[in-house]
């Protein structure tokens, strides 16, 4: 299927460019170097470039890792020292090769490396293959009773939400239009039929929903999925109000995208969850201590069994029967989802998930301000957002931390809230009550 993406240019964008030709480009300096596989780090911002660039490595058997061309000074750190790439496709156009490094290959075939914060705290890259893409996108296809699935790109290309657009139009004979995101949102909207569905976070739904020309826009689509981080209650009535076919969706990095998915129908009907596990998934909800499987309408861990599961972290490949998540959910009678929140710490802003751990570090590795903790302010937009708690007596020069933190975190990663605590509270040993802190700070949000 992947070998399809060479001479099926499913991707176009408003900036234009030739995916064959880029393709073919990519295909000299390729076979121009050593046999597969190597190790490709993309790191393109044209979407054409990124997926002829990504596609045409993943068919020559090589191991293409997904980087975010704007990630901090700390994760690109980070996530080079893992990849150690020995091919460069880079944003700014340069198609460059590094050293081999002296290790041999680490597999038969190629795979596909996509970046997660996960509950680390550091970047990891979650294995995927062709079988873990594809099973996902033909199973979404089915769920949705679609011959052909074609999409409005407005994410990340770089992240799983942004690949799989692509490979459900290549496994269906689709089309995708990566949009940028400041023109849609500014009224630029690309022409399409029934036939297409479009994926956004919380963040984007909120701001097309309050715009009349927008919302006729949206009703357009075969299915608005929305996911990535929680949706508000009043944001999903209103978008029912606009009769907007939203589509709740759950899923992750680790299972390629979406394992489940409320239909519009049963969403414009007043429906409040995530729907059924597509038909290539199991979900099944276990008890927090024990681990025993919940009867229906009580809340656990969400275990999802997948045909679309990650094969591990590079470069410990494993298989994966089974994912633990660390959200919380709940099924119905009917095997409906509903997901409660997060079994750990993590931050959800907006589909991007913050470790507290690493943001902390970043700010104490300034030496402005020792004493913090960073937990998720609810907000209306982004579902969560990044707040920082400290003793009020340190008094900390905000505006010089938040400039010195630029240059070492990613925008999203970055403090919206400072809050200042008068009574800082530690127990005997000078340990943090973090428990408190947090309630603190959701009582306050209101």
């Amino acid at each position: 299927m992947i070998e399809s993406a060479l001479t099926t240019p499913a991707v176009r964008s408003a900036r234009g460019g030739d995916w064959r030709a880029h393709a073919a480009n990519c295909r000299k300096y390729l076979d121009a170097s050593a046999p597969p596989p190597l190790r490709v780090w993309l790191a393109e911002s044209d979407p054409v470039r990124f997926f002829a660039a990504a596609f045409t490595a993943l068919a020559r058997g090589d191991h293409v890792f997904l980087a975010n061309h704007r990630w901090g000074a700390r994760e690109w750190e980070a996530a080079l020292e893992l990849a150690q790439p020995e091919v460069f496709f880079s944003h700014d156009g340069a198609e460059r090769r590094l050293r081999p490094a002296e290790s041999g290959p680490l597999f038969a075939d190629g795979r596909l490396m996509v970046a997660t914060g996960g509950t680390s705290g550091r970047v990891r890259f979650a294995i995927h293959t062709a079988d873990s893409l594809f099973a996902a996108a033909d199973a979404l296809r089915v769920h949705f009773g679609a011959r052909v699935v074609s999409s409005v790109c407005v994410l990340p290309v770089h992240h799983i939400g942004g690949v799989q657009q692509v490979v459900r139009a290549i496994a269906s004979g689709g089309e995708v239009i990566c949009a940028d995101w400041k023109a849609v949102e500014g009224g630029a909207f690309p022409e399409i039929d029934a036939s297409w569905t479009i994926s956004l976070v919380p963040a984007q739904l909120h701001r097309l929903v309050n715009s009349a020309v927008a919302r006729r826009w949206l009703r357009e689509f075969r299915a608005v999925m929305v996911g990535g981080g929680p949706a508000g209650v009043q944001l999903l009535a209103a978008a029912r109000d606009a009769q907007i076919p939203v589509s709740v969706v759950y899923g992750s990095t680790e299972t390629a995208a979406l394992v489940a998915a409320l239909k519009p129908a049963e969403f414009l009907a007043g429906a409040r969850n995530c729907g059924h596990a597509l038909p290539h998934a199991v979900i099944r909800i276990a008890d927090l201590e024990t681990g025993l499987e919940c009867s229906a309408g009580e809340p656990g861990r969400i275990i999802v069994k997948s045909a679309s599961l990650y094969g591990g972290f590079w470069p410990k490949p494993e298989h994966i029967p089974v994912l633990a998540t660390e959200d919380i959910g709940v099924l119905d009678e009917s095997g409906s989802l509903t997901v409660i929140g997060r079994a750990d710490s993590v931050i959800n802003s907006g589909g991007e998930k913050i470790h507290p751990a690493e943001v902390e570090a970043a700010i104490r590795a300034t030496g402005i301000l020792q004493d913090v903790v960073v937990a998720g302010a609810p907000d209306a937009e982004w579902g969560e957002t990044v707040a920082a708690l400290y003793p009020s007596a340190a008094e900390p020069d905000i505006p010089a931390l938040e400039k010195a933190l630029r240059s070492s975190l990613g925008s999203i990663k970055l403090p919206r809230l400072w809050v200042p605590v008068d009574d800082w509270p530690v127990n005997e040993a000078g340990k943090v009550n973090r428990a408190m802190l947090r309630e603190r700070l959701l009582a306050m949000s209101g």
